[in-house]
This record gives C-alpha cells, structure tokens and sequence, in this order.
C-alpha cells in the first residue's frame, strides 16, 4: 500500500531492467525528495520479502 510517505516509483536496475514499488524508506514530502543513499540509488520494495535497488527513473513532463 503506496501513501504520501512511500510513493510508488520506478528503479532501472540495469540496462533496460526495471522495478516498481514502493519506496523502502520515507520520502520527504515538504522538501519533494526521495530517499536516496549518496551514490543516488533508491530501494523500493517489490514484494513481500523482496526488493530491488537502483537508480530512480523521474518523470519527464511535457510542456
């Protein structure tokens, strides 16, 4: 269950590999940043007992 604090994003893993989730740790809603660690990777939980680690893929808008 995806709510404000764990938004659901999309990881590439590798090449064209992805994963979608949840994010494992708490984003920070006041400031709109995900929880990355300091090389930019992001954990999201892709199941029960799984997850998935990588780079998160943003949204591009079009204007």
């Amino acid at each position: 269950m995806a709510d404000r604090l764990h938004p659901i994003v999309t990881v590439q893993l590798s090449g064209s590999t992805t994963a979608q989730g949840p994010t494992v740790e708490q984003a920070n809603p006041r400031h709109n940043s995900l929880p990355t660690d300091m090389h930019g990777f992001l954990a999201v939980s892709t199941g029960e007992n799984t997850g998935a680690i990588g780079v998160p893929i943003y949204q591009v808008r079009k204007p």
